[in-house]
């Protein structure tokens, strides 16, 4: 999670499954340090496909009058 000193929007992490049978999860935590989505995923795969789209529907939405944002996406881990 970032210091409350740096300025991001939204985080996405994605959390492996905690036990045999449960899906992987998916969360992106909003500026204010609260849960804005959350969603569960068979594979990591399809959560992974999912974070991509909606990180692709925030830098389309992002408001052409703000400054220019600039979009840091690490992926980390090996896929399963």
């Amino acid at each position: 999670m970032p210091d409350k000193g740096q300025n991001f929007s939204h985080v996405y992490v994605l959390y492996d499954p905690p036990a045999r049978g449960l899906p992987w999860l998916s969360v992106c935590i909003g500026p204010d340090r609260r849960i804005f989505t959350a969603e569960t995923f068979e594979t990591q795969a399809a959560a992974l496909q999912r974070m991509a789209a909606r990180v692709d529907l925030f830098v389309e939405e992002a408001q052409p009058h703000r400054a220019p944002r600039v979009w840091h996406v690490t992926l980390t881990g090996a896929p399963r």
